[in-house]
């Protein structure tokens, strides 16, 4: 009956025999009997199979790696803990060690030198009063000793060519900084003094420019006036010769990421690597918009805008006066002229107000600056108060013309301008982004100005159209969904990939009891992880970023996850309770750093070092003291430089003890004797060694009862002399005598005469060996100095009064 009724099925009937059959043939028996009794509906047969295949498939792939199959979460965090404890060893002992080799290839200050030696110039300079050297006549003088003394100079491109000739030695490594300020031509020279350049500068920054030479040329017409002249820079030219490049993408000044996303999406493409605050708005953080709507712009006169400047010092005044300030502070303006009133503002407040005038001055380590936008370059604070200037005039109309942002690279000044704050940057303007009118202009500059205006006003949500806010759902993997679904079930409200731009939080979980904060950062072992190139930047530098920033962070492993999903969560929780409890009990605030803390160019924050503990011995030495750069004396055993080789410091010369009476009783030419001669001549070479076989002939004598030196007598001696090296107790090498123990390619010491008369050698009398020794000797104390001083100063350490020809002979060949 049921057959009768149904076939108009059939063939649907066979096509499901088909693959059936197929199925059951593949390997899917047990899918297709769940199925077929009911177990499982057909919409769910996809994802049954994708679930058994990919649970078999991982099992299979995973047990191959011993790295999955063996990973065990705690063993993993305490090897990255141990990691990051060793690599911050190894870069404060890399400190220690530079410091070490320029302490120790310092000069002694108390060896007597020659006064036309290096070190003997300098020390002339140094004692005098009056009438020194010009510094590149006294530069000229030192080429061995200045690079010791300085091994880094830092000068300006104009002092290079102003104090260093061309016929100094090269330097190793020449070095641009702010190089997209810098013209070609002013660099060329410095290039020629190096044998390698590095060129460091940002394209997107000033480039060199002539306005300054432009108004002191005397042109009165006004800042906005001036036609801005850009030139090309070295770094432009670089580029354009594609010299091998390397971009710095990490972003660390920036305490807060929206004091960067302006510019990073305008002028980076959101290529810097941005690390997102664990507050999104704060008074103290980020950027903030100061509307002053009375403000106007004195256009036909003074072109100040003295309202605006006034709120402006009213604010300095009132953050210097703040409990406990220590955050430094610098002023930004649009023109020379605003410029000029703030400071003649702020010189009537430190006349009224003497307590903060210190922090104008070297009393801090950054004190109040006030500068316009062609010389801000370079500079950063804690805080920047940026004052507009510009605004309606008298009439109540503004102006569009902005000065150098109305020119070709406006938009450069710009971007120099708002990036100079690390944590707080406050925007004075009489100005809003709408009195902007695009129309009646097309500079660049300007249409980039009147976007950051209404950024500085309304937050990321100006430029939302090309940077994604946080918050958004938005997941880079399967296992991230999985966690934040979990964490959402809880009852956690939990944001995805937190940030602007660059480097994102995978999971943020907000703080119930503080709107705006985040309680805790979740990071799991993603793309994100293992994009990063080397295991500093992806466990311990990035991670030291966020901490100074103030997040706490938790990390969870996908093969920890996957084994054991409940108790990953447990974790989580109990660090989310820890979170809620500091925070609570931090009633100042925060887990944002104090203000005055700075990052150093590796993103690591200077004042909030990771929590340090005890390395096995075997593994970092134990640390030592930094020694000064320079001592006040001679180092306990100064590792000295050297040209070629390295030298012992002088010692006296010791005579050998005569074996006393008996021998000299001995008759020096019978057969029987020979023995103890050549046990003397051995004991002698031992002690005096090494030593001319002339001088060796001469002591043996006298030991033998002051023989004359007869033809006779030297045969007798090279007999004996020739039966000690058929020993081997003694060697000799081009005349001079060795023990058996020592050759002339190890030997690195000179001798010199002591208390004793008969300790001075005739020139003749000394080894080469010691004299080339005494020579390298002279060089690493006194650096350099004329070739015919040296040769008096090494008579000297030998005891010769003189500089005879022989002497001097002898000396030469050394």
């Amino acid at each position: 009956d049921r057959w009768g009724g149904a076939l108009h099925e059939l063939n649907d009937w066979c096509a499901w025999r088909r693959a059936r059959d197929e199925a059951v043939a593949g390997g899917l028996d047990d899918l297709i009997g769940r199925f077929e009794r009911g177990d499982l509906q057909r919409g769910q047969l996809s994802d049954a199979f994708e679930r058994s295949f990919g649970e078999k498939w991982f099992s299979a792939v995973a047990n191959a790696v011993p790295a999955i199959r063996q990973f065990s979460a705690a063993d993993h965090a305490r090897a990255i803990e141990r990691f990051r404890l060793i690599d911050r060893a190894v870069i404060d002992r890399t400190r220690q060690v530079v410091a070490r080799t320029l302490r120790d290839s310092a000069p002694a200050t108390s060896a007597p030198v020659s006064s036309r030696s290096e070190m003997g110039i300098l020390r002339r300079e140094l004692e005098k009063k009056r009438r020194h050297l010009p510094t590149r006549r006294l530069i000229e003088l030192m080429p061995n000793l200045l690079p010791t003394l300085k091994p880094c100079l830092l000068m300006s491109p104009l002092s290079i060519a102003q104090y260093l000739d061309t016929k100094l030695p090269p330097f190793d490594l020449v070095v641009f900084d702010e190089a997209s300020q810098i013209p070609v031509w002013d660099s060329i020279g410095a290039i020629a003094r190096g044998a390698n350049v590095i060129v460091v500068g940002d394209s997107k920054q000033l480039p060199p420019t002539n306005f300054f030479n432009t108004l002191d040329d005397g042109d009165e017409a006004g800042f906005e006036d001036v036609a801005v002249d850009d030139m090309e820079s070295i770094l432009q030219e670089c580029n354009a010769c594609n010299v091998p490049a390397l971009p710095l993408r990490w972003h660390y000044r920036s305490r807060h990421e929206s004091l960067i996303a302006f510019s990073n999406h305008h002028y980076y493409q959101n290529r810097l690597l941005t690390f997102p605050s664990p507050v999104e708005r704060s008074t103290e953080l980020g950027v903030m918009l100061r509307h002053v709507p009375d403000g106007v712009y004195d256009r036909g006169g003074s072109r100040t805008n003295r309202i605006e400047a006034q709120r402006v010092a009213d604010e300095v005044v009132r953050m210097l006066g703040e409990p406990g300030a220590n955050g430094s502070i610098g002023i930004v303006t649009f023109n020379q002229a605003q410029q000029s009133l703030l400071e003649d503002l702020l010189d009537a407040r430190r006349r009224e107000l003497p307590q903060i005038e210190r922090f104008f001055t070297n009393e801090v380590a950054e004190p109040v600056f006030v500068k316009n936008l062609e010389n801000v370059q370079g500079d950063e604070r804690d805080s920047i108060i940026f004052s507009v200037g510009y605004g309606p005039d008298q009439t109540g109309r503004p102006s569009m013309n902005f000065g150098p942002l109305n020119q070709d690279g406006g938009e450069r000044r710009l971007n120099v301008a708002v990036t100079r704050s690390r944590r707080r940057l406050l925007v004075f303007s009489s100005l809003r982004a709408d009195q902007i009118d695009l129309r009646r202009t097309q500079a660049l500059g300007v249409r980039h100005f009147r976007t950051f205006l209404d950024y500085a006003d309304r937050g990321p949500r100006a430029i939302a159209e090309a940077v994604e806010a946080s918050g958004v759902r938005e997941f880079a993997s399967g296992f991230e969904k999985a966690v934040w679904q979990a964490l959402v079930e809880r009852g956690w409200e939990v944001d995805t990939q937190v940030g602007c731009a660059g480097y994102r939080i995978d999971l943020a979980v907000r703080d119930p009891d503080r709107p705006g904060r985040y309680l805790l950062g979740i990071e799991c072992d993603g793309a994100a992880y293992h994009s990063a190139r080397t295991a500093r930047d992806r466990d311990r530098l990035r991670q030291s970023v966020l901490e100074g920033l103030g997040w706490r962070i938790e990390r969870i492993w996908s093969t920890q996850w996957r084994i054991n999903a409940e108790r990953c969560l447990a974790g989580i929780e109990q660090a989310l309770e820890r979170a809620r409890q500091a925070a609570a009990a931090d009633v100042t605030a925060d887990a944002v750093p104090a203000v005055g803390q700075q990052s150093n160019p590796h993103g690591e924050v200077l004042d909030h070092p990771e929590p340090a503990g005890p390395l096995p011995e075997h593994d970092i030495p134990p640390r030592e003291a930094s020694p000064p750069l320079y001592a006040s004396g001679p180092p306990s055993q100064p590792a000295e430089p050297s040209p070629g080789r390295s030298v012992q410091a002088p010692q006296p010369y010791v005579l050998a003890k005569s074996p006393g009476a008996r021998l000299a009783r001995m008759d020096i030419h019978e057969e029987s004797v020979e023995r103890a001669a050549v046990a003397a001549l051995v004991s002698l070479v031992e002690v005096e060694g090494p030593i001319v076989e002339e001088l060796a002939m001469r002591q043996l004598t006298t030991w033998f009862g002051d023989l004359r030196l007869t033809d006779r007598l030297r045969k007798r001696l090279s007999e004996i002399q020739a039966a000690a090296l058929a020993t081997g107790e003694v060697q000799r090498h081009d005349g001079v005598l060795w023990s058996a123990d020592t050759t002339p390619d190890m030997y690195t010491a000179f001798r010199i005469p002591g208390d004793d008369p008969r300790t001075r050698r005739d020139v003749e009398d000394i080894p080469l060996v010691e004299r080339v020794n005494a020579v390298v000797h002279t060089l690493n104390q006194q650096f350099g100095l004329p070739r015919d001083e040296l040769m008096r100063e090494v008579a000297r350490l030998f005891g010769a009064q003189r500089l005879t020809q022989r002497v001097g002979a002898a000396i030469e060949a050394a």
